[in-house]
């Protein structure tokens, strides 16, 4: 995930994080979860990602904040944070990021409710 990028997640203050991959049929999904210490260290992280993507875009009818993605070619990646942690997913195989996008708001809303503050 730090792919040429490990001076901001050090920077930040990464502890430590892990990462899993998904698929099913055409469909896939790469999750991360880093452990950034404090809820503003992990914000930080989505606000420098959102620096580096292209043309970032607010993700509508989300309960958590920040929550931002942008779109890939069969897909989408999504950066948000909670709690301490800041998570990033990536979901691709889709005919449309209008569904991946759906897909990725059912995740963070079922996720983010088993993140401890």
């Amino acid at each position: 995930i730090i792919d040429g990028g490990a001076a901001e997640h050090q920077k930040q203050g990464l502890k430590n994080g892990i990462g899993l991959s998904l698929t099913g049929g055409t469909k896939t999904l790469g999750i991360y979860f880093e452990d950034f210490g404090t809820l503003s260290r992990a914000k930080g992280m989505v606000i420098i990602k959102k620096k580096s993507c292209s043309d970032p875009e607010n993700i509508p009818g989300v309960k958590v904040a920040p929550a931002i993605y942008e779109e890939v070619i069969g897909g989408c990646i999504v950066y948000w944070a909670k709690g301490h942690y800041y998570i990033e997913m990536t979901l691709t195989g889709y005919d449309s990021t209008k569904i991946a996008l759906h897909d990725a708001v059912v995740l963070i809303d079922s996720i983010s409710s088993s993140i401890v503050k």
